[in-house]
């Protein structure tokens, strides 16, 4: 049962990555359940912002929500990354130095709000 599972996520990854509709694209990632291919996704630079999108809000991995953070391109997908970070030290890097003011004003409240719980 996961090798077809793990199939039937590439094939949907392979689909999103080939439509042209956002809509489309927004529901074939929302229909991946396998990390690997998520991360895939989110990660792929060349793939529409909408589907690293809908990747990064479905992803639970600390290492690819830094990673999307800090380097993704459009500021969508690193701002729905760093709401879901934990991590303080990357959380200020990205209030310091990340290029977008509304990235950055969302750092810094996503640390308020860490630091409120404790």
């Amino acid at each position: 049962m996961k090798l077809f599972d793990y199939l039937r996520n590439k094939r949907l990854a392979r689909i999103a990555r080939k439509s042209k509709n956002e809509i489309a694209l927004w529901k074939a990632v929302q229909k991946i359940t396998d990390e690997a291919v998520l991360k895939e996704v989110a990660l792929n630079a060349s793939t529409h912002f909408v589907l690293r999108l809908a990747a990064v809000q479905k992803i639970t991995d600390a290492a690819v929500l830094k990673e999307a953070a800090l380097k993704d391109a459009d500021r969508s997908v690193r701002e729905e990354a760093v709401e879901k970070i934990t991590d303080m030290a990357v959380l200020k890097e990205v209030a310091l130095n990340d290029s977008d003011m509304y990235v950055r004003r969302t750092a810094k409240k996503r640390i308020d709000c860490l630091q409120q719980e404790t």
